[in-house]
């Protein structure tokens, strides 16, 4: 459609030009007397053409975040269309990863909470949006200020352990992680960044207990898998190491940065951990 509508443009375009030269050229016409009108719609096709050419082409219509994240916005500014819409708009610009510009309607929207709906779904965005141009501690900061209105999730519980974790906090990162399972024991993502975490401390039966589970709330975590398929490598369990390896690249993951794993960890880390952290179950 896109492509059809840039033709028909080119077109009006091309017979704007040609009948203006074709009036001076045969009908003897003086070239200055309609020039302004003609170069004015000259330029009018040629932006429409730039624009329709342009725009982004996978940009999404408003209702499909509206659909996607039903469960995140629930019903936040649904007394105030505009309000809720600039949401929506800083939504996509999350998801198309213009975080600043995300980040710029979110803070606008602030004043404007008032119920807790309001507050979860701006701060939830803020917090993520923060965490993706790395701003960790005013992201952490954010999730907080929604603990304590009483408008915390197992999402949220989750994406602060994660944090923790990225700054290196593993006991804070343990913490959080364990409060969003308790919150939902359904919470594969939670399952799935608590087994990597019992894996960077050597805590192998953990690690595998929860990677487990995440799968099996979610066979599509490649991560879990690809984290199983590793630890079984290095246990020499030929078999649920390749029943996980396979998992993990039909769920996306590159076979060989998954190889490059295993070999790295049967040589360096696991391999250099405590003896009884090593044992798999």
């Amino acid at each position: 459609m896109r492509k059809i509508f840039a033709c028909i443009l080119a077109l009006l375009l091309a017979g704007g030009i040609a009948f203006y030269v074709y009036g001076v050229a045969a009908g003897g016409a003086d070239p200055r007397e309609h020039l302004w009108e003609v170069l004015l719609f000259c330029a009018v096709c040629a932006a429409g053409i730039f624009r329709v050419l342009l725009r982004p082409q996978s940009r999404r219509r408003l209702g499909f975040y509206e659909t996607r994240y039903a469960e995140q916005i629930k019903n936040a500014f649904s007394d105030s269309f505009w309000d809720r819409k600039k949401l929506l708009c800083a939504i996509r610009l999350y998801n198309e990863n213009n975080n600043a510009k995300a980040v710029k309607y979110l803070v606008s929207l602030k004043p404007k909470c008032r119920t807790r709906d309001d507050f979860a779904a701006v701060g939830m965005f803020l917090a993520l949006a923060l965490t993706d141009v790395g701003l960790y501690q005013e992201a952490i900061h954010t999730y907080e200020q929604l603990i304590d209105r009483d408008a915390a999730s197992s999402t949220l519980y989750s994406n602060l352990g994660q944090l923790y974790s990225r700054l290196g906090n593993r006991e804070e990162a343990v913490s959080y992680l364990t409060l969003a399972i308790q919150l939902d024991p359904k919470n594969a993502y939670a399952y799935n960044n608590l087994a990597c975490l019992y894996f960077d401390v050597y805590d192998m039966r953990n690690a595998v207990k929860c990677a487990e589970e995440a799968l099996a709330l979610d066979h599509t975590r490649y991560e879990a898998a690809s984290l199983l398929a590793i630890i079984f490598s290095v246990g020499e369990d030929r078999e649920q190491a390749e029943k996980y390896f396979h998992m993990a690249i039909a769920g996306g993951q590159d076979p060989e940065k998954l190889k490059q794993a295993i070999a790295f960890y049967q040589k360096e880390k696991i391999a250099d951990g405590p003896a009884e952290a090593r044992n798999v179950p």
